[in-house]
This record gives C-alpha cells, structure tokens and sequence, in this order.
C-alpha cells in the first residue's frame, strides 16, 4: 500500500489533509489474534483481558479491556531531525485505551515506524517514539506522554507533548493546557530471588511510598535483557508479590506506577532488578508440608541462574557464588539464604534430612524350617507419620547371600509377603532390604531361622 506524506515539525505545525483519509463508519471485520496485526479496516477489540499487538518497526499495542479501534490506512510522516519520511501505522480509537510503545531509532537517528492515533473527532497522537498512553473519554482524546517524544493536537495542527504531562482536550478554553502525571512512587524490595522450589512459589515481595493523587498502582515486570513486558498487575494497596508457576526462571527489571483520576499512569519508579530461580531438588528429595526441602545424606540442592545469586549458610552470613550445591550440615536440618548477588538481603531457603523409614516385621520369631512359614510386613512412615504416597518401597529378600523370589501383596498401607520353609541343613538368616524407586535405602530386617531337629 503506498504511504501517504505529511510534515510534522516542532510547535503548532499544520497537518496535511492527506491524513484525514482515516474516516468513520467502516465495517468491523473479525479481529485477529492476540499478537497478529488486524488486516485493514479491521476492528481490535479487548475483552475481559489486556490484548497485546506487536506490529513492524519494534512497535507494540496494548489494549486495555473493553477497549475497541480500527487499523487504518498507513501514513509517511516526517519525524526525525533528518527530514527522511517514517512509515506510520494509523488506528481509530473508537473507547477504552490504548498504550502505544516504539523502539529507539536507529543510530543514524532515522526512525524505522511511527504511530498515530486518531479519534472521532479527528484529535490525533503521534507516537515518534517512547512510551504514549492515549484514552478515549467522551468526545475528547486523552493523551499521557510517559517517555520519548509524542506529537498531540487535530487533523490540521499539532504540538509536542512534553514527557511527564497529559493532555486533555476537553477543558473548554484550557484545551491546550497540559498537566503534569503523577510522580513517581519510591520502591522498596526485600529479597530480591524469587524461587521456585517443587509446586511452590516463593514470590518477591514489593511495597512503595505514598503518591498524592493515586488511586491505584501498576506494576510492571520486564525481561531484563530485552525490555519485553512479561507481567503487569493493577494493585489497589500498596504492595504487591511477583512471580507465578508460569514465570521462566531468570533476570527481570520491576517497576511501580501511581494510576490517577483518568486511569493513566504516571511516571516509573527507579527499575529494580530481580531474579527467578528454581531449586533443582535431587532424585528422591521433596518438600514437606513447612516447605521445607528433604534431601537424603549426601544430596545437595543446585539452583537454576546460578552464576546471578549466592548463598550462605545461617548467619552470620558469608555469601558463595551460588555454583556449588547446597546440602545438610552434619545431617541435620540446616537453614540457607539465596540473594540477588550484591544485594543485601537474602531469600531463606530451609533443609531438613529424609526421614522416610521403612518398618520391616518378620515372624514368628521362634520360626523352625520346615514347620513354619516367615511372614514379612513393610510399611512405611516418616516424622510426620505415613511416609508421602508415591514413595514406592521395593524390598529385596535373602536366605544368606542368595536372592530369594517371593509375591508382596498390598494391604492398604502396607506389603506383606511369605516366605516357605527352605531346602538345607539351616539355620538360616532371612533378610530383608527395602529401597525405594530412587535407590535410597529405607530400611531393613533380619530373621534367624532354625532347623527343625
């Protein structure tokens, strides 16, 4: 499709008419997935959850809920100090809000895409490039300059908006008039790795300082190495946790944002930084009701992002390079801290020794071959009572050093088999040796066993 060209300058500068191509009333055509570029003419509607739009030139749409606009005929504007024309993508916000992100330009300060947003009334936002938020309330385009540079104004003329303000075209003879977004709120973060230690999370926890015409708060995680926004949550209190089952493991940037009247956000807290990691947890090794990690002697728990977080053992701390493996200390239960490296306060991370046991009873314990029959019994406990259900027992049963085969019945909570009497001149030790799937050793028993004479 060719581009349409319109000069935009610095201060009041008139729009070309060629713009105003972007009209009202077209059909709304089915509208693509989330993350695919509507075709022409189409209609993006958010639903019951923010719809993100990744279109060409490093250029991203977020829709809020209930938010609805046409993709229109691309425009080419002039938008950088070099007077080289910037393909523009065109949308016609028809309600709700939309927050229009563009990548840096190129170094030779060529722009690769802008966008503009339009109204019905023919207001218009030109993103050049930065972070934008523009909102359709009533008949007026609401629009929030967060970072880099945007263009505000009609059809025939437009203005730079300066970072840090909003404008609201709908203040009768101030509709020119700027005012400036809700400052940024002081963020505080204890520990700083979030883990994930089995089934369970172990999130960040975040609190921030008061601002002065909020009414909620936004909070946004992004990927550390490419920008990328993985989680936004709106918050009314302040505070808040970060980090889900679904969440990869590694190295994230946090920042908190006040909402004012207009349900716009103001100016980023400092990034944070924060790290997820995971607990590889060895074979045979589980966490307990406490979350606590059992492990059995001579097992260690390794992290994921081990080169980004260290660890001490108890206090007073004396913090590794997270390399190693941690494990138990003597055997007993044994208390780590994880922290961010640098930071300086760590995530508790508790050890205890596997104590699943295995009960064997053997009888009678007078037995005689060949008048009797060794019945043996196997059930299996830990500290806490029954030992955790798919703990699998598998017992080995020998008559001196020979392996013996014998058929184990289950009794609810328990094995039971038999062993008949044995061919030889006795006496004989029966001995039973209980391991579980992972080659731990469980437990074991004994019965001499005399000749009849």
């Amino acid at each position: 499709m060719a581009h349409r060209r319109t000069m935009l300058g610095l201060g009041w500068t008139t729009l070309l008419a060629a713009s105003s191509a972007v009209g009202v009333g077209s059909p709304a055509l089915a509208a693509a997935p989330s993350g695919q570029l509507a075709p022409l003419g189409a209609t993006l509607i958010a639903d019951q959850e923010q719809r993100e739009v990744q279109l060409t030139g490093g250029v991203a749409l977020r829709l809020d809920p209930g938010t609805r606009c046409k993709r229109m005929p691309s425009t080419s504007l002039v938008l950088s100090s070099l007077g080289k024309t910037t393909p523009t993508h065109v949308f016609l916000l028809e309600q709700g809000r939309i927050e229009v992100e563009v990548a840096q330009p190129a170094r030779n300060g060529q722009m690769t895409h802008g966008v503009m947003i339009r109204s019905i009334n023919n207001e218009v936002a030109v993103i050049k490039q930065g972070r934008a938020m523009v909102l359709q309330r009533g008949s007026a385009l609401i629009t929030a300059n967060q970072s880099g540079e945007t263009l505000v104004g009609t059809s025939q003329r437009v203005r730079p908006l300066a970072q840090g303000t909003i404008r609201d075209p709908s203040g009768g003879a101030a509709r020119n008039a700027t005012v400036a977004m809700l400052g940024a709120p002081a963020l505080r973060i204890g520990p700083r790795v979030g883990l994930w230690i089995a089934d369970q999370v172990v999130p960040v926890a975040l609190q921030w300082e008061p601002v002065q015409g909020a009414r909620a708060w936004s909070v946004e995680l992004r990927d550390l190495a490419s920008s990328r926004m993985v989680r936004r949550l709106r918050v009314e209190e302040r505070a808040a946790s970060i980090g889900d089952s679904a969440l990869p493991a590694g190295s994230y940037v946090v920042t908190v944002r006040a909402i004012d009247e207009y349900g716009l956000e103001g100016e980023a807290s400092a990034p944070e930084r924060v790290t997820f990691s995971s607990a590889l947890i060895p074979a045979g090794g589980y966490v307990d009701d406490r979350g606590r990690i059992r492990v059995a002697k001579g097992q260690t728990v390794a992290f994921s992002r081990a080169g980004e977080i260290e660890v001490s053992r108890g206090e007073p701390f004396q913090w590794n390079k997270a390399s190693t493996s941690i494990g138990l200390e003597s055997g007993a239960p044994t208390k780590w801290f994880v922290r961010q490296a640098g930071s300086s306060i760590g995530t508790p991370v508790e050890l205890a020794p596997r104590v699943i046991r295995a009960q064997v009873r053997m009888g009678p314990g007078s037995a005689v071959w060949p008048r009797d029959t060794v019945s043996i019994t196997i059930r299996l406990s830990d500290d806490a009572g029954q030992a955790p259900s798919w703990v699998q027992p598998i017992p080995r049963v020998t008559i001196g050093l020979r392996p013996v085969s014998v058929a184990w019945e289950r009794h609810g909570d328990e094995l039971r088999a038999v062993v008949p009497p044995q061919g030889g001149s006795g006496p004989w030790v029966v001995r039973v040796d209980v391991r579980d799937q992972y080659d731990i050793p469980l437990g074991s028993g004994f019965l001499e066993v005399d000749r009849r004479r």
